[in-house]
């Protein structure tokens, strides 16, 4: 993904989405299949953006040797084909390679909000010549503007308003 100049208002800072004060990000990595059911034994097991609905995932698998663990409230973005889409952990939950999570220390609706804005460019971005995919460097290296922590809320709060305007209008 190109990075245009990036204006940052005053009072704001520009970071990189992997700095240690926005958000850890965790690769998922695929348990061997033996260890995948439908008998609800483990945790909920997702592999890529298949499982995602409008916010949250629906779980169809669960795994009971999980390699890569999503805490509740981690954002989930898919990072093989189609690359980009966003979605939160309802819960505690097993990820494949398919996708990764980012554990966010700011206001985590700013940075899921954020995601959201980029997803058609970052699906445009991805590399490969099987699936189409970004990698933890390319997300680490996100670009992203930080305002305070009050600045953040009032920008989520502005966003949720609006968006439920027009769900209401559907």
């Amino acid at each position: 993904m190109s990075q245009e100049e990036i204006i940052v208002p005053k009072g704001w800072e520009l970071k990189k989405l992997g700095d240690p004060d926005v958000s850890e990000i965790i690769m998922g990595q695929c348990p061997p299949s033996s260890t995948y059911n439908t008998e609800q034994n483990g945790l909920p097991f997702f592999q890529g953006k298949k499982d995602f609905g409008d916010k949250f995932p629906t779980t169809r698998t669960w795994c009971n040797k999980p390699k890569k663990i999503a805490k509740k409230g981690d954002i989930l973005i898919s990072v093989r084909a189609p690359v980009g889409s966003p979605n939160w952990a309802k819960e505690e939950c097993c990820i494949g390679r398919g996708l990764s999570a980012i554990r966010v220390k700011i206001e985590p609706e700013y940075v899921y909000y954020f995601i959201k804005s980029l997803e058609y460019k970052l699906s445009k971005s991805g590399t490969g010549s099987v699936f189409n995919s970004i990698s933890k460097d390319f997300l680490f290296q996100i670009q992203i503007q930080v305002p305070d922590t009050s600045t953040q809320k009032q920008i989520v709060a502005k966003l949720d308003h609006i968006l439920g305007e027009l769900e209401v209008k559907k």
